[in-house]
């Protein structure tokens, strides 16, 4: 995966997260990244607090170590096994808490 731009634009249109799969309503600023990978350009979007737990679980060794690369999934599997509540909070505010509770089993 190689990762060709990266900005915080704000939402012209409704998006889908790429991790919470949640809509990035019209009017929000968002993290998006050109990526090329899987034999495909693609963007990924995020809202910002998905971006922050991402960040907190790619810290958590939540990646694949062999391609160097994060999946939605893995950022769910580290929200699902080892962040509390709290964490969530402490990252990513209400709206990372938000997130965590919906994975949750």
């Amino acid at each position: 995966m190689t990762v060709l731009r990266s900005s915080t634009p704000k939402a012209r249109k409704a998006h889908a997260c790429s991790i919470c799969t949640e809509p990035i309503e019209a009017g929000t600023v968002y993290h998006c990244q050109a990526v090329v990978g899987d034999d495909c350009v693609y963007s990924w979007r995020t809202h910002t607090h998905c971006r922050l737990l991402a960040k907190a679980a790619w810290d958590a060794d939540y990646c694949d170590p062999w391609e160097h690369t994060q999946s939605a999934e893995d950022v769910n599997e580290w929200l699902r096994r080892d962040c509390i509540e709290e964490q969530a909070r402490a990252v990513a505010g209400d709206a990372g808490v938000a997130v965590w509770r919906a994975v949750q089993p």
